[in-house]
């Protein structure tokens, strides 16, 4: 996504200073005076106006999902922009006084490919030979939250994406995948990631916090540090007593064609039966979450979700996810969330329009409790070089757009 956060680094490394006078823009008059340099000075055996290759070429990085610029040292410029040849896959921008390299898509396996450049000033010419290679994209990332808002003990937490912060320019298009590394305490609950959440069920009777361990992998291998995120299990509150348990769903809806989509967040919570059935005891809605992408604004029983500005750069959101906190008179709580998805797109068919649905835990659950037991599969033993066993976490929900950090 265009609006994905992007490193930006060009190094220049030289070891003469012939070279350095050419590749970092400073004054041309060192290039006269350093040993070895490719000009014409006194003691060289060179001709007027010839050149030998410095014996340090600079080295171009270019930054992912960006562009390298390399400036010409103030005097010198290139002397013949149609006879620059880039490496294979790199687009070039030359002119007399900088060159830009870019590419349209990152390649690991490019290497560092030599490309001379000559340059000149008045009668003197020099060829550089600057070593171009790819930057990686940087590691993914995501920092260590706290959820703010408390799951019933033994409901299973099904917390979007969207509200990790995960930050990861390598998933761009192809998602990336998550490892849980463990939960603390040993035996509070067990996590595993499904395509749009991170679902924790916490083990039956367990009150506290469970703390899950998990790290990311992109596209190109690169695993992110080990993060966690803090999820509350709460007994029922003392008000409560007798009530049945207040649940919130997690579901998949269609993008509308154009313009806003509007969701009933009403038709999306259940409240168990209390002592009195009063309306006054019915759940309200404390907030949403921010979606990845575009925004949402939440009153009453309604969520109304805006798409961001389409440009070229980021073209229509397929998909776009946020979270929605109720809770009762008595103390109850819980979260859902609403994952939008395009009619058409890829995303649709990895998450079908309904409930969010994930593997039941052998042994763990409820056949009774329906909602309350969309719980996750045992995650498998992965090891510290295995490919995780969750599957690929959608690319939209895991690129942090304008977004820079906070607690959902």
């Amino acid at each position: 996504m265009g609006r994905s956060l992007r490193a930006a680094v060009l190094a220049v490394v030289v070891a003469t200073a012939a070279s350095s006078a050419l590749l970092t823009g400073t004054a041309g008059s060192a290039l006269a005076a350093a040993p070895g340099s490719s000009a014409a000075s006194p003691g060289s055996t060179a001709a007027p106006g010839e050149a030998e290759v410095p014996a340090d070429p600079g080295l171009v990085s270019i930054p992912f999902g960006d562009e390298a610029e390399v400036p010409m040292a103030e005097g010198w410029s290139v002397a013949d922009c149609t006879a620059v040849v880039p490496p294979a896959g790199v687009e070039l921008g030359c002119e007399p006084s900088r060159l830009t390299l870019s590419v349209d898509e990152y390649d690991p396996d490019a290497g560092t490919v030599v490309m001379p450049v000559e340059l000149r000033t008045g009668p003197t010419r020099v060829t550089v030979s600057y070593r171009v290679e790819q930057a990686p994209p940087t590691p993914p990332a995501a920092p260590e939250l706290v959820y703010d808002h408390p799951f019933d003990s033994g409901a299973v937490a099904l917390v979007p994406l969207s509200d990790l912060l995960v930050h990861c320019d390598g998933c761009e298009g192809v998602g990336a995948r998550l490892q849980v590394r463990g939960v603390s305490p040993e035996g509070a609950a067990v996590a595993r990631a499904t395509p749009s959440h991170l679902a924790v069920q916490s083990a039956p009777g367990f009150v506290g916090d469970a703390v899950v361990s998990y790290r990311l992998r992109d596209a190109q291998d690169q695993w992110s540090e080990t993060t966690s995120l803090t999820v509350a299990f709460t007994a029922p509150p003392a008000g409560a007593t007798g009530a049945g348990p207040l649940q919130a769903l997690a579901v998949t809806v269609p993008l509308a064609e154009q313009g806003d989509t509007v969701v009933d967040l009403g038709a999306l919570t259940i409240a168990g039966p209390t002592g009195g059935g009063d309306a006054a005891d019915a759940p309200r809605l404390l907030g949403c979450g921010a979606p990845a992408a575009g925004t949402v604004r939440c009153s009453g029983d309604e969520a109304v979700w805006t798409p961001p500005a389409s440009t070229d750069d980021d073209p229509t959101t397929d998909v776009d996810q946020f979270a929605f906190h109720v809770a009762t008179p008595d103390g109850r709580q819980a979260t859902g969330s609403v994952t939008l998805v395009r009619a058409g797109s890829d995303a649709a068919e990895a998450l079908p329009v309904g409930l969010a649905r994930v593997a039941p835990v052998p042994g763990r659950g409820d056949d009774d409790a329906a909602v309350r037991t969309l719980v996750p599969a045992l995650p498998a033993d992965d090891g510290d070089d295995g490919a995780p066993d969750a599957p690929v976490l959608l690319a939209p929900l895991v690129s942090i757009l304008d977004r820079l950090g906070g607690t959902p």
